[in-house]
């Protein structure tokens, strides 16, 4: 099977494809580098390196002609502006490249045969789209694979991703998440920094449950197209505090609060059932376990 993977050389793009390598798969990546790394590229991939929001009418197929990309049998949609900090500093950059990067895969999909999709969509859809530019695009990005579900019938399913972490996961810049501030500070041997009280919950989900997930609903969706339309929620179904996650560094290691952070919702927690049912899938690693066995037993 060939395999299309835009945003492939970030942190869940680089795991999917060392996935989809191991399964025997042809596997094409489209990157513009702007958060993936070149050192994370896979042997065996084909990396072509495109702006996957470059406008349809500078960029045909968004450049794809030029570089004679074979037609996939399916679409993982990955590629996206991620960071809720720096949505607020350049609300555009987000809403457009998220936006348009879709519209043209899902255009680019309408124009070869109706090429099946997964959108890698977020847990932010449930709080309040309007806290933040990264979440109101992400919002949107559902409501036109809706649209073009609905009027051109091409396939998707959308996955909501909650809080993931794992190995390629950032440790510094503007697209590090959490537990990969908590690393770099702990291998430097500097206090954990929490924004906040503290006690804000997390559902912290391994990435490479996330890729689990990503597959089965890939599968799925190509030998069952009634789950169309379809939104699957990757996430453990517990959560955990911010508060936990530092002890679990160490029950002395020094912490200091800062300041809490514009747009962030509370708690959050998946609800991974209609997933489990569906798509017979479930995670298998718990985020305590691995900081342990990760940071202070490996």
């Amino acid at each position: 099977m060939r395999v299309l993977v835009t945003g492939g050389a970030g942190f869940i793009g680089t795991n999917l494809i060392q996935r989809l390598l191991e399964d025997g798969h042809d596997v094409d990546c489209l990157d513009n580098y702007s958060s993936g790394k070149r050192e994370h590229e896979q042997e065996g991939c084909n990396y072509i390196e495109v702006d996957v929001s470059d406008s349809l009418r500078r960029h045909q197929g968004f450049g794809l002609e030029t570089y004679q990309l074979k037609r996939p049998d399916i679409i993982y949609h990955l590629s996206a502006e991620t960071q809720i900090p720096t949505s607020f500093k350049n609300p555009r950059k987000h809403i457009q490249n998220n936006y348009i990067s879709l519209l043209n895969v899902l255009d680019w999909s309408r124009q070869n045969n109706k090429i099946p999709i997964v959108f890698a969509g977020s847990a932010s859809r449930y709080g309040n789209v309007y806290d933040n530019p990264y979440a109101f695009s992400k919002y949107q990005g559902e409501e036109l694979c809706k649209l073009y579900s609905d009027l051109y019938k091409i396939p998707n399913i959308i996955c909501r991703f909650f809080n993931v972490y794992g190995p390629f996961a950032p440790t510094q810049g503007q697209y590090v998440g959490v537990i990969g501030i908590f690393s770099r500070l702990f291998e430097e041997k500097k206090p954990l920094t929490i924004t906040g009280d503290g006690t804000q919950t997390r559902d912290f989900i391994n990435v490479k449950d996330i890729v689990n997930g990503l597959v089965s609903g890939g599968n799925r969706l190509l030998s069952d197209i009634r789950i169309s339309d379809m939104t699957f929620d990757l996430g453990t179904g517990k959560s955990y505090s911010l508060n936990e996650i530092a002890k679990s560094f160490g029950e002395e290691y020094p912490i200091e609060y800062i300041s809490e952070r514009q747009g962030e919702i509370k708690h959050s927690i998946c609800d991974p059932k209609k997933t489990k049912q569906v798509l017979g899938w479930e995670t298998k690693i718990d985020v305590i376990d691995y900081i342990k066995n990760t940071y202070i037993y490996g």
